[in-house]
């Protein structure tokens, strides 16, 4: 747990700060040792020894031109945040749950997204980043909750991973994992407010512990999530975009989020020309056998059910274009 001090320093002059903190009220006659002192013009310092649910009282003392004036004594009670948003769960637990919506002065501005992804899609925002808040087998997740907000320009999974946008691993991602494409660094971030949010692709398949490069099976190419028994373990796919529209598969595991129509992850009734066709929402996973990634849910004429429609697996090539949503994922 780690709390954050932020001040003023109006001083032009070369300055020391010292940092007090103590369990009691302190007086500048009788300070305790400081726990930190800075000479660099800092105006703020990040206390990683505090206690969640403890209440210290911090003092700060400056010296310049060897006169030492010192701040108030000033009371806190060290709380778990977590990220930008809410910290309660409103439905489900920490394994899985929603914490709802960001407030606005809390969203980070368009200018903070990672410059590939402007450079994508250069008139999506003009206002700042709306978002859900989730958590998910301990960590905290963020999606884009404004459905204008949602990229509204076909790409393809190639482009995502030369923009670094794919696997948020700070490398070029699991061996095998992209093909004849060259080594490309996937370290697309959002620093905001003091936290770092790596943006990245959801899985469609595997879990966390699972690598997102693998021999794809055969089998499972065209078919629904559902009818496969042998798939039984959740992914990012299921959890949280199944829940962001109005159908509702078999192994969905809660409530839905939101109740934006299906056609946001698929379509059975479209013409050829239509966009998105033959394509679904890009997935992480590539296949280490052949040069292909995971798409889930698909845009079609084929007929399906809407139900069907979003849970479809498709195996297709890094070049076909489909549906983009990102998941921010916060780096604790």
């Amino acid at each position: 747990m780690s709390f954050t001090l932020r001040w003023k320093n109006p001083n032009v002059i070369s300055t020391v700060v010292k940092i007090y903190r103590d369990v009691k009220d302190i007086t500048p006659s009788a300070l305790p040792e400081p726990i930190a002192t800075l000479s660099n013009g800092e105006t703020e310092w990040r206390d990683t020894t505090a206690t969640p649910g403890a209440t210290y009282y911090y003092l700060l003392t400056v010296t310049a031109n060897g006169k030492t004036v010192a701040s108030s004594s000033q009371k806190y009670t060290i709380e778990i945040k977590r990220g930008i948003g809410p910290m309660t769960i409103l439905n489900g637990n920490d394994s899985l749950g929603f914490m709802g919506a960001v407030p606005y002065d809390e969203q980070w501005l368009p200018s903070q997204m990672p410059p590939a992804f402007l450079a994508m899609f250069p008139n999506l925002l003009t206002d700042r980043v709306a978002l859900y808040k989730f958590t998910r087998n301990g960590k905290i997740y963020y999606m884009l909750s404004n459905t204008s907000q949602f990229p509204n320009t076909p790409v393809d999974w190639a482009s995502l991973y030369q923009a670094g946008l794919v696997y948020g691993t700070g490398d070029a991602g699991p061996e095998n994992g992209h093909g004849t494409l060259p080594d490309t660094l996937q370290d697309a971030k959002i620093v905001h407010k003091g936290d770092t949010y790596i943006m990245r692709l959801p899985r469609g398949l595997t879990t966390s512990s699972e690598p997102p490069a693998y021999p794809f099976v055969a089998d499972y190419n065209g078919k629904t999530h559902d009818e496969i028994a042998s798939l039984t373990n959740p992914c990012e796919y299921n959890d949280l975009l199944y829940t962001m529209v109005n159908e509702v598969p078999k192994k969905q595991r809660w409530a839905n989020w939101a109740s934006n129509s299906y056609t946001f992850l698929g379509q059975a009734n479209l013409g050829t020309s239509a966009t998105y066709f033959g394509a679904g929402v890009l997935c992480m996973e590539h296949d280490t056998a052949e040069d292909r990634v995971l798409h889930r849910g698909i845009f079609n004429n084929a007929g399906g059910t809407p139900v069907s429609t979003i849970q479809r697996i498709n195996y297709l090539s890094p070049t076909t274009k489909g549906r983009y949503y990102p998941i921010f994922e916060l780096v604790e």
